[in-house]
């Protein structure tokens, strides 16, 4: 039963990512579906194949079978998307706002982030003992 509800769950999670990428690029579900080559659309599929890919570590025969494309089409996504990344500021800038989106509409955090933040209350507590210690001492 938790197989199932794993993959029932990361189900609803390319859903949402779909969604997410589909709400910011303007782009609507039906057309991002279609076989259709117009850039607006690849970038779309592009960024949904890599969001899966990098946040749910989702690898490309997964992807492939959820999105019923040959995996191969998907390698190229992620080639393409990683070029892109590199050379076409607004694609990434457009990558990154997504990647934020998701994770805040499925609550993903980091390890690092988790650690910044342990850090930073560390940092506040030992600055308001501080604080503290120097009211008392005057």
């Amino acid at each position: 039963m938790h197989k199932i509800e794993k993959l029932i769950k990361e189900r609803e999670t390319i859903k949402a990512i779909v969604e997410t990428v589909c709400m910011v690029l303007k782009v609507k579900e039906k057309d991002f579906k279609t076989k259709s080559r117009e850039r607006h659309l690849m970038d779309a599929r592009s960024m949904v194949y890599a969001c899966c890919n990098d946040i749910l570590g989702i690898g490309c025969s997964a992807i492939s079978r959820y999105f019923k494309k040959n995996h191969a089409t998907i390698i190229h996504h992620l080639k393409k998307h990683n070029c892109l990344i590199d050379f076409d500021s607004v694609y990434s800038e457009r990558y990154g706002a997504i990647i934020m989106l998701i994770k805040s509409k499925i609550g993903y955090v980091e390890e690092c982030e988790i650690i910044d933040e342990l850090i930073r209350i560390k940092k506040e507590r030992a600055l308001k003992v501080e604080m503290i210690k120097e009211h008392i001492n005057n």
